[in-house]
């Protein structure tokens, strides 16, 4: 009887207190955030339930997600590609190739024919994590979600990334944000003593934000310094020569000029706090570099105008000498490949085709232009206007290679449309002018 009384005593207390069967507070970050889950649970409904249905959401919106993948077979790597289906264990992704280069600067892609069937483990977590609403996301279950399901596969540092987006923005969940980075990364520190860094994510080309101990924070702060060395030594390679006559430098540019101004735009800000970038040398070198640019962007403008003044010409040797003009312009920005189509262009007018293409006049034209089609199709694989061109300078020289290169142009194509279609007639001309050879032919005496 006695413990009868004890029990209605304490069920009073309790029901006071708040009500039957109430659980201590959880002060973990989980524990806060997805109450009465175990954290496997939550990484593995993220991964296996709302990044699917996330990005089956984008692709039937026609938001196809631009990403990296590891490709299998001869070419095989990490490349660039874009998330066009949605399959029963997975997605299926779509290679991008080189396919020409903007106003900018920036390389413009094309989607392949064929995709490849991905499961989402095939997937690398920082490039999905870039598509993931994380940064944007008001929504601090959801994103701590990834976090938790980043730490689950052993990635501290992109689970800190994570997470340091929502302490940002939640100065409540600041202490049990920093707890929980302390605890899964096993750091010496107390909630209150962890930093914040800005560290450079160089695979991205972005700034990433990350809590971390003071210790820590040093330790990245020589890193950056190293990285800035690291970087500077870069660009400087990548500008090439500038200190002497465009045509008399060793060292050309080895990246679009356009690109290493940005770069040198991107350092400075990036860069800015370290000490080689304070450094007078530093910045009388970036400086001397970025004007050297835009010197020989007037020099390229200069003598654009210059090949300009002989189109209206009808002389082949005022062609030529255009072609020629433009050509040296390569040795000042070779990347470029406005400039290479204009080079091989302006040979390839210099050529003088024929109406049906089965000839020129200036055989030269046809060769020289071919050279740097060939350096183009090296950037630009697939662009199929290229090929086309590429296989004219071959068909007016009755080279057989042109055939070859319009049925690669059909396979990208399609027979009926684009380039395809432009191909599909050029082989016409070619089998007519065949044809033509054949009933020309001199009969065998009897």
């Amino acid at each position: 009887m006695a413990l009868i009384k004890w029990t209605v005593a304490g069920l009073l207390i309790s029901l006071a207190c708040g009500g039957l069967y109430a659980a201590p507070a959880d002060d973990t970050l989980p524990g806060k955030l997805h109450p009465g889950k175990k954290e496997a649970d939550v990484a593995k409904e993220w991964f296996e339930k709302k990044l699917p249905a996330y990005i089956k959401g984008l692709v039937e919106t026609n938001q196809f997600p631009k990403t990296y993948i590891e490709f299998p077979g001869k070419d095989k790597g990490v490349k660039p590609c874009e998330i066009r289906d949605i399959t029963k264990n997975g997605f299926r992704a779509y290679q991008l190739v080189a396919d020409n280069q903007d106003d900018s600067g920036k390389t413009v892609y094309r989607v392949s024919k064929d995709g490849v069937e991905f499961t989402f483990k095939h997937w690398p977590p920082q490039h999905m994590i870039d598509i993931y609403p994380v940064r944007t996301s008001t929504d601090d279950v959801d994103v701590s979600a990834v976090a938790i399901w980043l730490y689950s596969i052993s990635q501290p540092r992109l689970a800190n990334r994570v997470l340091t987006i929502i302490h940002q923005r939640n100065k409540d969940l600041r202490p049990l944000i920093e707890g929980y980075i302390i605890e899964k990364e096993k750091l010496k520190a107390k909630p209150g003593q962890l930093e914040i860094f800005n560290e450079w994510d160089s695979e991205f080309q972005l700034e990433r934000v990350v809590l971390v101990t003071a210790d820590d924070k040093l330790k990245l702060i020589t890193e950056r310094e190293s990285a800035a060395k690291k970087k500077l030594d870069e660009i400087r390679l990548n500008r090439g020569d500038y200190d002497k006559d465009p045509a008399k430098r060793r060292r050309q540019p080895r990246k679009l000029l356009l690109m290493v101004q940005w770069d040198i735009k991107e350092f400075k800000r990036t860069y800015q706090a370290t000490d080689l970038c304070k450094d007078a040398k530093t910045v009388t070198l970036l400086d001397e570099m970025s004007k050297s640019i835009d010197a020989d962007f007037q020099i390229i403008r200069n003598n654009y105008e210059k090949a300009q003044a002989f189109t209206s010409s009808q002389e082949s040797d005022d062609w030529k000498k255009r072609a020629q003009i433009l050509e040296l312009l390569l040795k000042i920005d070779p990347e470029d490949i406005r400039l290479l189509q204009n080079v091989a262009g302006s040979w390839f007018d210099y050529a003088r085709e024929s109406s049906d293409s089965n000839s020129c006049m200036n055989e030269e034209g046809a060769k020289r232009a071919i050279e740097f089609y060939e350096k183009i199709l090296e950037k630009c694989p697939q662009n199929t206007s290229f090929m086309i061109n590429m296989g004219k300078c071959y068909q007016v020289q009755g080279n057989g290679k042109a055939r070859d290169i319009y049925n690669k142009v059909i396979e990208l194509d399609g027979k009926d449309r684009g380039n395809g279609a432009i191909a599909t007639r050029l082989i016409e001309y070619m089998n007519s002018k065949d044809r033509f050879r054949q009933t020309d032919k001199p009969k065998a005496p009897k």
